[in-house]
């Protein structure tokens, strides 16, 4: 009977997210959704490129997406040039300093 009891005490010490009940999943999910969007919204980020070009994901801060296109450029001895916007990217020639 101890056995049992020492079993029944291990299981519900190991509880994982499926037994919460529906609700509270949901609203962990919910919670976690909207952090991660916040997190993301405002970091801009390389969305492809090469030698020549840099195209950045902008989200209105030109600095930082200066800042990416930079680090994009340097390795082929280049620095960015600001080109054009387009919708949510902008878009940086890497040009020979």
């Amino acid at each position: 009977m101890a056995a049992n009891l020492g079993l029944l005490k291990s299981r519900r010490l190991a509880r994982g997210p499926r037994d919460l009940p529906a609700p509270a999943r949901r609203l962990v999910f919910v919670v976690l959704l909207v952090g991660l969007g916040g997190a993301c919204a405002g970091q801009a980020f390389l969305l492809d490129g090469d030698a020549y070009y840099a195209r950045v994901a902008y989200a209105g801060d030109m600095e930082s997406a200066t800042a990416v296109a930079k680090r994009h450029c340097a390795p082929f001895e280049r620095v960015p040039r600001f080109r054009e916007f387009q919708e949510d990217s902008a878009y940086f020639d890497c040009v020979r300093p």
